[in-house]
């Protein structure tokens, strides 16, 4: 794995904050996934194998381990030169540099160094503001889903209100048909002389 950053550095390409802890966090990650056992814990695990074949069996083992880490990093090593992660995680911090963001906390801006260009801390400027106004926005994003919370919670009441309306001008409405009807009988009986 130490080899394409190698071949990178003597082409002038210096892995910079976070092409070198992404290769150390890949080569952490390699060497506790083929991470190997001795020979003790290696014999433990085929008791039923007999004791004349545990050298080689371990043998075989301790080799495909190292081809396993030996495939890692090769294939790791051509990922990283085929889509040029090193220059581009270069330019990353770079671009974090200028804009005076730390790489530790993107959300907390460092303070300018005196070298920078009234241009680059103008940018540094309105990142400051940009973030300041962002937490303004969730404030305001806040305020209105509770308000949003409290209007659906009366609606709801009110909807439940209209209901119970609705159901008593139901029983209403049964009783009045009942009555118009016997008002139109009553209306058209037969007239007494």
């Amino acid at each position: 794995m130490e080899g394409v950053f190698a071949e990178r550095a003597e082409q002038g390409i210096a892995e910079r904050e976070r092409a070198h802890a992404l290769r150390k966090a890949f080569g952490n990650a390699v060497d506790r996934t083929v991470q190997k056992c001795d020979f003790q814990e290696f014999k433990e695990c085929f008791p039923t194998i007999g004791p004349e074949f545990h050298d080689l069996l371990y043998d075989l083992y301790v080799q495909v381990v190292q081809s396993i880490r030996s495939n890692c990093r090769s294939e790791y090593s051509d990922i990283v030169q085929e889509h040029q992660i090193i220059e581009k995680l270069n330019m990353l911090d770079q671009m974090c540099e200028e804009q005076g963001v730390d790489g530790t906390d993107c959300s907390v801006p460092r303070p300018p160094p005196a070298s920078m260009m009234p241009s680059q801390l103008a940018r540094v400027e309105r990142m400051k503001l940009k973030l300041k106004e962002k937490e303004a926005l969730k404030e305001l994003l806040s305020e209105a889903e509770a308000q949003k919370a409290k209007t659906a919670v009366a609606l709801e009441t009110r909807r439940k209100e209209v209901l119970v309306l609705k159901e008593k001008i139901q029983a209403t409405d049964g009783g009045l048909e009942e009555v118009h009807r016997s008002s139109k009988l009553w209306a058209a009986r037969p007239m007494v002389n």
